[in-house]
């Protein structure tokens, strides 16, 4: 067994080599000498060094901007200032949030199948199971390395900062074993789940940043980890999760399944003939393309439900986080959270009732077919009402449940004013978003015949109103504006949109060429 080790870290050490030796021949000065042979031992040395090194500086990258350069923000735009911020604090909560559960679950190892592994095992015959445990000593001593160091040149206790980093290579393996789980249930990874995945990733970003903001200070999560209780707690699990991962012994089935999706066009045929289309029958009425969406949304219901599944699960994992704050006795701290999340709420529906990737699966499946023959003003904006009447039961669902959690948590507070004041501004949210994303994509359509992105104009919109909801977080007013803006706002959307999707659709919502 050792020998296949120390063959596949040599392949390994090959594949690096190959990789610097074609970026030297690329040089512009760079003279190939006679016999010269690029698996020489200084080639192998210094591309093993170099990919090391490349890791590292990746490692340096990310904590300066998602954990450094955040610390030294907040520090300053809070009235606790450099107190409710050291550096030792910041380190530690954010470092159990974004990389721990956060990365930890996005980024695995295993599902990181490329030509490369493919070959690897396929061809040069490596079992699975040793290239994976190669990969996954790799990546332990590479994470050891980058994030010890870069937590010790910035500050922190070169043995705390050490305990952290051992955290940090448990719980990669906490998630590992739960992507295992997840393809054992669904037969995909968890970087194919798009939903579940971005939500996953904002979760993680509104936790990490929001809280410190509004307690202007982080959490004490450096107080728990280096309690002994924690500790035993942690390295046991830790240790639980690791051993599973080292002996599992199935990764043949995880890399041929992946690398053959991969392989597969996402708008496979078989997807866009399950909705039939005679363009001499012409579809002139109404009534012709409402049966095809109607179909549509019936054939992708299962889509909808998981997607909303996803979100409420999370609005569910917040709700309980806040009823087990209150039974801790923070009841007033809840209560200011409620307060202080209303200029929140912009960019949290904005995520919620973002409907770009149904915009995407009604041109593959429905608009491809109608573009093709002429079209009308008036036909294309009772197309616009159908879909958006669909979309909106979709985000209904999310914003019920968002609004139930507030209503819950609010009563239980006793903050009745501004929670029906959040409510109201979660309805007029989700009714703008949900009108705003169609409306770009009949606006703005961006695809061709074939499905490919042909117009990026589409994608401004969206970039920008982005931009306005992530700057809500800062403005400072009453609630009651909010409610207002959030009212006027959506307002003007349903007014413009309705018009200028009847009276200019016909020439904006076209075939791209």
């Amino acid at each position: 067994m050792i020998k296949e080790y120390l063959q596949c870290i040599r392949i390994e050490a090959v594949r690096h080599a190959n990789m610097l030796g074609n970026i030297i021949a690329d040089l512009p000065f760079y003279k190939e000498k006679e016999n010269e042979s690029r698996e020489k031992a200084s080639l192998f040395v210094t591309g093993e060094l170099l990919f090391f090194l490349w890791k590292i500086i990746k490692i340096y990258a990310y904590v300066m901007v998602f954990m450094y350069v955040p610390k030294l923000v907040f520090s300053k735009i809070t009235t606790a200032g450099t107190s409710g911020f050291s550096t030792e604090d910041c380190f530690v909560f954010f470092t159990l949030v974004l990389t721990c559960v956060i990365g930890s679950v996005i980024h695995s190892g295993i599902f990181d199948v490329n030509k490369d592994s493919y070959c690897t095992i396929k061809i040069l015959r490596v079992r699975p199971v040793i290239y994976f445990r190669v990969k996954f000593i790799y990546r332990l001593v590479t994470e050891l390395l980058g994030f010890w160091s870069a937590f010790t040149i910035l500050g922190m206790n070169y043995v705390k900062a050490f305990y952290l980093v051992i955290i940090i290579c448990l719980s990669r393996n906490v998630g590992e074993c739960i992507n295992i789980l997840i393809f054992k249930m669904t037969g995909k990874r968890f970087a194919d789940h798009k939903g579940a995945f971005l939500l996953l990733m904002l979760a993680g970003l509104f936790v990490a940043y929001f809280v410190p903001y509004v307690r202007g200070c982080v959490p004490a999560a450096y107080i728990r980890i280096f309690d002994s209780i924690w500790v035993a707690a942690i390295l046991g699990t830790g240790s639980v999760f690791t051993y599973y991962v080292w002996t599992y012994r199935n990764y043949e089935k995880i890399i041929s399944r992946v690398y053959t999706e991969e392989q597969f066009d996402e708008t496979e045929d078989g997807e866009k003939d399950w909705i039939s289309y005679n363009s001499n029958e012409g579809m002139k009425s109404y009534t012709g393309d409402k049966r095809l969406f109607h179909l549509y949304f019936k054939r992708t219901s299962g889509k909808a439900i998981y997607n909303n599944m996803i979100k409420v699960i999370i609005i569910a994992i917040f709700f309980v986080l806040g009823v087990l704050a209150i039974e801790m006795g923070n009841k007033d701290a809840v209560g200011t959270v409620i307060s202080y999340s209303l200029p929140l709420l912009a960019l949290v529906m904005y995520c919620l009732c973002n409907c770009s990737g149904y915009c995407r699966d009604l041109f593959t499946n429905c608009d491809i077919h109608i573009l093709r023959k002429d079209n009308t003003g008036e036909g294309l904006a009772g197309n616009f009402i159908f879909c958006l009447y669909n979309i909106l039961k979709i985000n209904a669902v999310p914003i019920i449940a968002l609004a139930a959690s507030y209503f819950i948590l609010g009563c239980i507070c006793q903050v009745y004013v501004i929670t029906a004041q959040i409510i109201i501004c979660i309805v007029f949210m989700g009714l703008f978003f949900s009108i705003f994303g169609l409306f770009t994509y009949y606006m703005f359509q961006p695809y061709n015949a074939d499905g490919t992105v042909r117009s990026f104009r589409y994608y401004m919109p969206s970039l920008l109103m982005y931009a306005l909801c992530y700057g809500c977080i800062f403005v400072r007013a009453d609630s009651i504006i909010f409610v207002v803006a959030s009212g006027i706002l959506t307002s003007v959307m349903v007014i413009m949109s309705l018009n200028l999707v009847y009276r200019i659709s016909d020439r904006t919502f076209v075939l791209n060429k």
